[in-house]
């Protein structure tokens, strides 16, 4: 059987979900969202992790402003947790949802990390390069 690259990359992708990376936070309660921000500098290429207001209803996959020392930028949430090492004096809160609808599954968030570990590379280009045509973070 001939395997071309991208059915090579669907059953390793397939093998890291099979492994647990993807976590079920249903019946939980999030206070906390880390994100990955819309800039591409390798000493940015990690989570941030911003409390979510009591009025908005955040989910993995969404487009988010935040907070950024001076700045206000957009962010992609990749994942929810009820609990931080962070001291809480030093999270920030986020601003809005910017897009109300998820731009990306919990696949895509998973084969995104896959790929930015695989091929050493910024994890917002990743994000940014599965969006379709004519759809860019500003």
């Amino acid at each position: 059987m001939l395997f071309r690259n991208h059915d090579i990359l669907a059953v390793i992708f397939y093998d890291q979900v099979r492994k647990g990376r993807l976590k079920k936070i249903e019946g939980r309660v999030v206070l906390f969202a880390g994100v990955v921000v819309n800039q591409k500098a390798n000493a940015l290429n990690r989570l941030f992790y911003y409390q979510i207001p009591k009025d908005l209803s955040v989910q993995a996959g969404m487009v988010v402003e935040v907070p950024f020392g001076h700045r206000k930028l957009e962010a992609i949430v990749i994942e929810l947790v009820e609990k931080v090492e962070i001291p809480l004096a030093k999270i920030k809160s986020m601003i809005r949802i910017t897009n109300p609808v998820p731009l990306f599954g919990q696949d895509l968030l998973a084969l995104s990390q896959f790929i930015a570990e695989y091929y050493l590379t910024n994890r917002i280009g990743v994000l940014q390069a599965m969006l379709p045509a004519g759809m860019h973070l500003t």
